[in-house]
Order: structure tokens, then C-alpha cells, then sequence
């Protein structure tokens, strides 16, 4: 997020933290998702925050189970006001009568990436997804639940969204170092840290921050 300027989030500031604790300098750079994938890819960046692993990415990028930021639910979300007329089993083929928006460059989980027998929507932002819901211009939007609570919260907009249970995806979201810099080192040794991090006070006010615990 982006906050009077400034980037902000549970993310960002679990990394900052535990980079301090390293005695590393963090500088963030936020750019659209495929472009952000690209500068790790090739070694502009030395790492890449929020990222899930999949065989593509694994090619390029270190994953270390000690680098997981947080739990990732990829969910359906609707307008409140067809809370009881959409119905969801966990089944995708219930959702082939709907248009659904998602966000450009994400990860769906492989199931709903793959099928092609959906109407999605891309869009680039998130704000334009809980638009297009609530004008109806699309039934549904999919999103990381956590992500799109918290942007509720900072748009007043808490009551007027529902999520369809259950979610379509589980995922665990990473710092994930770029292996264009040879940075397996630095993975491990972030991991340790990180881990370290976890144990510690300064780490659950971070979560309370964010509505997390």
C-alpha cells in the first residue's frame, strides 16, 4: 500500500525490520507486477516480496521455507447485496454463468489460471475491481483475501462486500531472492533472520497493525 506517499504493509515492514537486524539497507521499489518479476528475473532487483512458488519462478528466484511472509487465501468476493443469490460449492464450474474480474500479473493457484471456460475481466488495479462489482459491470471479483480487507478498511467500504467460501487457492507468500545475483547466501541467511523475527514482540505488533492477530 501506499500510504501519504510512502509504501507501506505487513510485508514491507516485516522485511525492513529483519533486514535491520541483518544490518542490510532496504530500498522498495514498486512497479506493476510482470515488470517486477522481470527486474528480479534479470538481477535489477535483488529480491521480490509477496511472491508464491511455481516451477516457472523457481527457475530464477530462491524460495526458503524461512522466507514465508504470510498465508496467502486467493477468494471470491461479490457485492452484499447478492450475498445468497450467487452460489459457490468450491467448484469452478459453478462460476461459468458469472463475469469475473481479476488483477493483471497475480497468481491464481493453477486450477483457476489454467481454465479456459470463464469469463474473466483483467484489470490493473484493485480499486477497480470493487468497482466493477458494485456497478455490476462483472458478478465477482478474485483477490488475496488479506490484501482486499485492508483496502476495505482504508476506503470505508468494510460493509459492502462479501467472500464466497471456499477460497480457490492457499498459497504461501515469500521474500524470494533473485538468483541472477547468486544471492543463495543471502536467502539463507535472510530465512535465520527472519525465523528469529517471528519469536519476537516487535513482530506481533507488526500483525496487530494490520488487523492480523
Amino acid at each position: 500500500m501506499e500510504v501519504d506517499g510512502k509504501l507501506t504493509g505487513i510485508h514491507i515492514d516485516v522485511v525492513r525490520a529483519v533486514a535491520e537486524n541483518l544490518g542490510l539497507e532496504t530500498v522498495f521499489r514498486s512497479v506493476p507486477w510482470d515488470r517486477a518479476v522481470e527486474v528480479v528475473k534479470s538481477g535489477e532487483a535483488d529480491a521480490i516480496t509477496y511472491i508464491t512458488p511455481n516451477p516457472e519462478r523457481e527457475a530464477f528466484l530462491h524460495f526458503i521455507d524461512g522466507n514465508i511472509l504470510s498465508v496467502g487465501y486467493i477468494s471470491i468476493f461479490i457485492s452484499k447485496e447478492r450475498e445468497g443469490e450467487i452460489k459457490y460449492s468450491g467448484n469452478l464450474e459453478d462460476l461459468k454463468p458469472y463475469r469475473i474480474a481479476i488483477l493483471r500479473g497475480y497468481y491464481r493457484g493453477p486450477e483457476f489460471d489454467k481454465v479456459t471456460y470463464l469469463e474473466k475481466h483483467t484489470v490493473n488495479k484493485m480499486e477497480q475491481l470493487a468497482e466493477l462489482v458494485l456497478t455490476k459491470r462483472v458478478d465477482m471479483g478474485v483477490v488475496n483475501r488479506s490484501d482486499f480487507r485492508y483496502f476495505l478498511q482504508n476506503k470505508g467500504w468494510q460493509d459492502e462486500f462479501v467472500f464466497l467460501q471456499p477460497p480457490i487457492f492457499e498459497s504461501d507468500n515469500y521474500i524470494a531472492f533473485s538468483k541472477a545475483k547468486g544471492h543463495e547466501q543471502l536467502a539463507e541467511e535472510f530465512a535465520g533472520a527472519m525465523e528469529s523475527f517471528k519469536r519476537t514482540a516487535e513482530y506481533h505488533n507488526i500483525l496487530r497493525r494490520y488487523g492480523l492477530e
